[in-house]
């Protein structure tokens, strides 16, 4: 049974602080001999490290390396060659953590630097009809947006229907929020409509109640739309992103997003962990150094005097106190 009550003044308290989910672990990574003593010395890797340096002092030839050929990748840059699958576990796709690689640089506000990395390894963050079909959403510019849905290639066949109906409904709001009542009723009757199928029915009849607004801040207000500007385009692209797939159009801030999954996953190994600080140090695993949870996360109030003895039940889901007052109570762990 769970019991909640209100602070009363002077009554003693039972503070919690609350655990987490079980600590993860796994096998340490193991030197792995590269060459064997057999290759003749010019196919050896020369490993070494003199007394006065920390770490691996490496000298190998690349070309002699293995998974990795004379041959381009296909570009004209003459890239050689790079294992398909990277990383200590050999699982990450090369050219996937590439393209997040570029897009990353790209959200940190280093164009020129993502550039340059598309130059070097040969792989391009979003290919060429892509770039276009994002350009011309940020600009505005809606029928070259809609010539490029027929080349895309989307989900599902209703996708193209659904694309097109989010890009015409932008162009309709726009035009109404610049007074051009001529171009919006004609994107109304002759684009939107005959998209219109049962699921967007009641869209249509919301979309065509908006031209009864008096001035921009009115339409904006109740079309609960930011107005016609980057922010508002930005969330256009987001919307479309669900009817292409992934490997096309990039979600936004994709490595971001598995580098924030993976601090969360860190979080919840840990056993001593009890606050909700997202702050995480990129250079290191996240490991609590204190030996028992220091935060109180709940304040159990309902005794009349002094506690004297709790315990938890063998399952964890319940807590029992006894006080001084005559009473015991029992708690369920939330």
């Amino acid at each position: 049974m769970s019991e909640t009550a209100t602070r009363p003044r002077g009554r003693p308290s039972v503070e919690i602080a609350g655990t987490t989910s079980r600590q993860r672990t796994g096998p340490a990574n193991s030197p792995r001999e590269l060459y064997s003593s057999s290759q003749p010395p010019r196919k050896r890797a020369r490993l070494g490290a003199s007394k006065n340096q920390r770490g691996l002092d490496s000298s190998i030839d690349v070309e002699d390396m293995p998974g990795v050929s004379d041959s381009t990748n296909g570009h004209s840059n003459g890239v050689k060659m790079q294992p398909e699958f990277v990383g200590n576990r050999g699982i990450i796709n090369r050219e996937e953590f590439a393209r997040l690689l570029e897009q990353s640089l790209c959200d940190l506000g280093y164009p020129s630097i993502a550039k340059a990395l598309e130059e070097a390894s040969g792989v391009d963050m979003q290919s060429q009809i892509v770039q276009q079909f994002r350009g011309k959403i940020l600009e505005g510019s809606w029928r070259e947006v809609l010539g490029l849905v027929d080349r895309l290639e989307l989900r599902t066949p209703g996708a193209e229907d659904k694309a097109k109906f989010l890009i015409l409904q932008q162009e309709y709001l726009e035009a109404l929020e610049r007074s051009d009542s001529a171009l919006a009723l004609k994107t109304l009757r002759t684009r939107l409509a005959p998209l219109a199928n049962k699921e967007r029915r009641a869209q249509l009849h919301r979309l065509s109640s908006l031209l009864m607004c008096t001035s921009g801040a009115d339409l904006r207000e109740k079309a609960l739309w930011e107005g016609a500007g980057e922010y508002s385009r930005k969330k256009l692209l987001i919307e479309l992103q669900g009817l292409l797939p992934p490997s096309l159009l990039l979600p936004e801030r994709r490595l971001m997003v598995l580098v924030e999954q993976a601090l969360d996953s860190q979080r919840a190994a840990c056993k001593l962990h009890n606050t909700n600080s997202p702050h995480f140090s990129l250079l290191k695993d996240h490991k609590c150094e204190h030996l028992i949870p220091r935060v109180t996360n709940q304040v159990l109030e309902d005794h009349a005097d002094e506690v004297w003895h709790i315990q938890f039940s063998h399952n964890g889901r319940y807590l029992a106190s006894a006080s001084k007052d005559c009473t015991a109570r029992v708690w369920e762990v939330l």
